[in-house]
């Protein structure tokens, strides 16, 4: 599952009603400026207005801690080493100390892009052999998986609470979102 893609269309989905509930509060100001609703029956209609508010924002903020919540698991799950997840033939280079060049790391540590037990047998192969200069790009790690999908969800629920600020705007655009954030699991 994409976690990333779903907690962006439940902001995106609480946007679009909020900005319904704000066009709800222009018409019914309007009204009562124009006299034709009685005051008493604008004010029942803007408190069940701020109701829904309160209600898209809630219903934003638990949808995503939810995927929070099932982001953990599943980078957790993701990150379990497992000796199933061992390619053999790839072991055995390493085994060998066989001395790769950067692209030909570089390309093993693509092969392995979804698979933590063998990226973490890469990472200290490339520890082992600092000097070989094997600094590839390397998906990151657990923990930074999950510190990167925390810092994206709470700038969810800010861009959720006020869309019309630059940093929702910003948000909303993807703008300085970890590549992480976007992983399927």
């Amino acid at each position: 599952m994409n976690f990333g893609k779903s907690v962006r269309e439940s902001v995106e989905l609480c946007v679009k009603t909020l900005e319904e509930i704000s066009t709800a509060e222009k018409e019914l100001a309007a009204e009562r400026k124009a006299g034709k609703i009685a005051p008493a029956d604008a004010e029942a209609k803007f408190a069940e207005l701020v109701r829904a508010r309160a209600d898209a924002l809630g219903t934003v903020n638990t949808r995503i801690e939810r995927d929070r919540l099932a982001h953990h698991a599943a980078v957790d799950k993701w990150n379990i080493a497992d000796g199933t997840k061992i390619d053999e033939g790839d072991l055995k280079l390493l085994q060998a100390d066989f001395h790769f060049d950067p692209a030909q790391f570089q390309a093993l540590c693509d092969k392995h892009r979804d698979n933590a037990t063998m990226l973490q047998l890469l990472a200290e192969y490339s520890e082992k052999h600092r000097d070989w200069n094997l600094t590839a790009d390397r998906p990151i790690g657990a923990q930074a998986r999950k510190d990167a999908f925390d810092r994206f969800c709470r700038d969810a629920s800010s861009a959720a609470r006020d869309p019309n600020s630059l940093h929702a705007a910003l948000w909303l655009s993807g703008n300085g979102t970890a590549e992480s954030v976007f992983i399927d699991y």
